[in-house]
């Protein structure tokens, strides 16, 4: 396992919005506030069976968010996730291919994320670890060791150690971003890379 923090070269992805496993989707307005397009929405993609894209894009990555993790506030502020955007920013640079899905347990906490990290893809499940329950239903649902070629977990919760040991297992790369105090050792010996967003600010 390796820790560091690159300089980030970020060019945005495509905007979409996809339905959390119980069936919430951003709203319109919220949407439109935050310059996304709506170009469909998506239940749960239990089951379904996906085409081998890892095989026509080598290198693509996978950002799985909880921004109340990142932030280290379960009621994340607008301002507390432009500032965990651009950390994370300066130290993953998003390339052309990659995913993002940012993952909420409230409301108020998916509006900022829309108005504060725009143009992703966006999850909700509301209740005690929301954010990380939907952020595990894509893991462990949507084929992601045969889409994807690394994982970025955006988030130190122990919950998704199994996971990450799984991918590793799948050869796909795991990179775990988090803040010093929250990172679950467990999921820390699952990793192939960790990197510390409060690091990041201390080097700003």
């Amino acid at each position: 396992m390796s820790t560091g923090c690159g300089s980030c070269n970020s060019s945005l992805i495509a905007a979409d919005v996809f339905r959390g496993n119980y069936g919430y989707a951003a709203t319109d307005l919220a949407a439109h506030a935050a310059g996304l397009q709506l170009v469909g929405s998506y239940g749960s993609a239990r089951g379904a069976r996906f085409p081998a894209a890892r095989h026509r894009f080598p290198v693509r990555r996978l950002h799985l968010v909880d921004i109340e993790n990142l932030v280290g506030d379960p009621r994340p502020s607008l301002s507390q996730v432009r500032q965990v955007r651009s950390l994370y920013a300066s130290c993953l640079a998003f390339g052309a291919m990659d995913q993002v899905e940012v993952a909420a347990s409230s409301h108020r906490t998916l509006e900022n994320a829309a108005f504060g990290w725009p143009r992703v893809h966006y999850r909700a499940r509301y209740g005690p670890d929301g954010a990380d329950l939907a952020l595990l239903d894509v893991l462990q649902h949507e084929d992601v060791a045969g889409r994807f070629t690394h994982v970025v977990i955006g988030s130190g919760d122990h919950l998704f150690a199994e996971e990450a040991a799984r991918l590793a297992a799948q050869k796909v790369h795991v990179t775990v971003v988090s803040r010093r105090g929250s990172l679950s050792a467990q999921l820390a010996r699952e990793a192939q890379e960790v990197i510390y967003l409060d690091a990041a600010a201390e080097a700003a």
